[in-house]
């Protein structure tokens, strides 16, 4: 049984690039010059033309070859935690027709080499203080440091930077949006996909504008029952998620140009910073991930603070229990916004809705929504077989929002799409008769931490890779004690080599705890412990029996009773 949206369906779009949706609009001649971003750490202001007379010069900078040179089809990097000037690169890149590849802001060099050579970027744009890092980028891909080298935001000594290529301008290009085809490669975003370490998902134009629009069509369905907003004037939005995830891409760098609206940016989650922001600006929209609401909802300052003004908060990037979200609004009178998707589907696939958005619908409690307009979606049986009403199964999923594939891996994109265009999203739902969709548990190894992908495969792969070879083999599955209800922690079940049982059990779990925890970033940490065995479980094709771990291990910690062997 295939199920196709209720919603109204995404029209075909006439932009020769993305561009033109976001920012060159018909509809935005009309739109006053009102305070687009705001630094929420500096409380500098940029407003709307300057945006856009920003994101014009950048963009025929970037097509001078005098004033950046590039070759065709080369890929520009972006190492930086969020600033105001984040956001009129990647439009300037998209205008030019440029594509980029977009790196967490605080990869450890391990972690950072893979990246580079998945990614095979030729230039960077880096915030000051990943400028070492920016200088792996550069050695690992062979470029330039002088060439290849831009300061995003700020300025630092003989250092070119984002402001200098737009000053250089004097007046921009009547052709600075460069038409490009709807299939052309807009970015690139890291993903685990449903296993294996990170991969570079291809976005092109259409993927993007496909995705604004179905944002754009959902969210006037929804203004349109929704009550009166309390508030007076321009939304302001406080953004604490990250750019460099599709979560803070797509909802606010692309999405947000559908109305006008204020954009309060902090550069990274700071607990004690949002409960001083939202009173100060009157924020009215507040964007999080699970975590963060837990986080929130312990903080006494949280409890504290004056949050009258929020009158929708929305939740991405990974499961929101129930639970969760009926205490974190315990506190709160605003609205929920949620849903289910990957960086794979660019964003959401799935979006919580209004009662009576289409005629007779009522929202369902545990639901993650009603499935995105122009998407199709099908539940796969254990069995193989198509799965119908209320039938448990793998949720597949085509539309104009799903990736093309991996950049430069076929193998990997073979696993996640089919010929006819279906993501396998390794994900379990059920989907009732009214078309609510319901998450049940992940099938792929992949685990979301803090709404960050964790490749048990990766950081095999990083224990196997410590120098002193202390063990023959490993291997990791997520187990009970994360943050949130569902929510999975890594744990390592470990054979101990030669080298290994020389230096003992104890000081060998020691030793990788420290490699692991200096090559790779906090959300990918061993939190649920190490573990010694034997030998690992695995079927005679030498797939590991990971669900024969965990189910031991929890077990064990329900009834307490121990299995004798090594641990921390």
């Amino acid at each position: 049984m295939i199920f196709q949206s209720l919603l109204p369906p995404v029209p075909d779009l006439p932009f020769p690039n993305a561009h033109h949706l976001f920012l060159n609009r018909p509809d935005q001649s009309e739109w006053e010059d009102y305070v687009l971003h705001v630094d929420a750490i500096t409380g500098k202001a940029r407003r709307w033309n300057e945006f856009k007379d920003r994101v014009k010069r950048a963009a025929t900078a970037f097509g001078n070859p005098d004033l950046f040179p590039h070759r065709e089809n080369e890929i520009v990097g972006i190492l930086s935690e969020n600033c105001v000037e984040y956001v009129a690169l990647i439009h300037s890149l998209l205008a030019a027709g440029i594509p980029f590849a977009l790196f967490p802001a605080s990869p450890t060099p391990y972690e950072l080499k893979h990246l580079v050579k998945v990614s095979k970027v030729k230039k960077v744009f880096t915030s000051p203080r990943n400028l070492q890092r920016a200088r792996i980028i550069a050695k690992e891909a062979g470029f330039s440091e002088s060439d290849g080298i831009y300061i995003l935001e700020g300025e630092v000594k003989g250092r070119r930077s984002f402001d200098d290529l737009v000053r250089s301008v004097k007046e921009p290009a009547k052709g600075y949006a460069k038409p490009v085809g709807k299939d052309a490669l807009a970015y690139l975003v890291f993903s685990s996909g449903t296993t294996g370490p990170p991969k570079a998902v291809m976005m092109s134009h259409k993927n993007v504008m496909f995705s604004a629009m179905q944002g754009f069509i959902a969210g006037a369905l929804n203004r349109a029952v929704a009550p009166p907003p309390r508030s007076t004037g321009i939304p302001v939005v406080l953004v604490p998620v990250p750019f460099y995830h599709s979560y803070g891409l797509s909802a606010f760098c692309f999405r947000g140009f559908s109305a006008p609206s204020t954009l309060l940016i902090v550069p990274k989650w700071d607990l004690n910073l949002i409960p001083k922001l939202v009173p100060k600006w009157k924020v009215t929209m507040l964007p999080l991930v699970p975590p963060m609401m837990l986080q929130l909802l312990n903080s006494p300052e949280w409890a504290k603070a004056d949050t009258s003004s929020i009158e929708i908060t929305a939740s991405g990037a990974a499961f929101l229990p129930p639970d969760l979200s009926a205490k974190f609004h315990s506190k709160l009178k605003s609205h929920m916004l949620h849903g289910y998707g990957s960086s794979e589907t660019t964003l959401s696939i799935t979006g919580s809705m209004r009662e009576n958005c289409i005629p007779g619908y009522k929202p369902v409690a545990g639901s993650v929504g009603l499935l995105m307009p122009g998407l199709e979606a099908k539940i796969i049986r254990k069995d193989g077989a198509n799965g119908g009403v209320g039938e448990p199964g793998e949720l597949w999923v085509r539309g104009g929002c799903v990736f093309s594939g991996y950049f430069n891996d076929e193998e990997a994109t073979s696993k996640a799409l089919t010929k006819d265009g279906w993501l396998k999203t390794g994900d379990i739902f059920t989907i009732d008769e009214k078309q609510n969709f319901f998450f049940i548990e992940r099938e792929k190894d992949t685990l979301k931490i803090s709404g960050v992908q964790v490749s048990p495969s990766e950081l095999e792969i990083a224990l196997l890779a410590q120098p002193d070879r202390l063990i023959d083999d490993v291997a990791v599955a997520g187990v009970s004690g994360g943050r949130t209800q569902g929510e999975k922690v890594p744990r390592a079940w470990i054979v101990l080599s030669q080298a290994g049982k020389r230096k003992g059990a104890a000081a060998t779990i020691k030793a990788l705890e420290e490699w692991s925890q200096t090559n790779l970033t906090k959300q990918k940490w061993l939190r649920g412990g190490f573990e010694v065995m034997d030998e690992i479980p695995k079927l005679p094709t030498g797939k590991v029996l990971r669900r024969v771990l965990q189910n031991a291990y929890e077990q064990e910690r329900k009834t307490g009773t121990p299995t004798g062997k090594a641990k921390l």
